[in-house]
């Protein structure tokens, strides 16, 4: 039922969430899925720019335009991130907002799948 993580060696992919901007879609070229395990996300959000939490932030931003950043979700330190990126990939991360708009503001929203 889909491809195993290399990362965490389960199933942890799923479909874009519903709502998914088009450039986003777009910098993910032919992907239909996405992982969902931290170090898989830490992964994407170095080859593309984008991750599982960063979407859904987008998303439920948009929902709650009016909502404080903080009431959204909490953020997750951007070290954290490239410590795991550099635990996975051997590569150090960038959190470079110059680069990646979102970077540095990463949201985690504790989905389960």
């Amino acid at each position: 039922m889909g491809p195993y993580c290399k990362f965490c060696d389960t199933r942890c992919f799923c479909y874009f969430p519903q709502g998914t901007p088009d450039h986003i879609l777009k910098a993910y070229g032919t992907s239909t899925i996405i992982a969902t395990c931290p170090a898989g996300q830490a992964f994407e959000k170095r080859k593309v720019g984008y991750c599982y939490n960063d979407i859904v932030a987008i998303i439920r931003a948009a929902e709650l335009p009016d909502a404080p950043a903080e009431s959204v979700a909490g953020q997750v330190d951007p070290q954290e991130i490239e410590r795991t990126t550099e635990i996975v990939t051997g590569e150090t991360a960038t959190t470079d907002t110059a680069a990646n708009p979102t970077a540095g503001n990463l949201r985690t929203f504790g989905v389960t799948l």
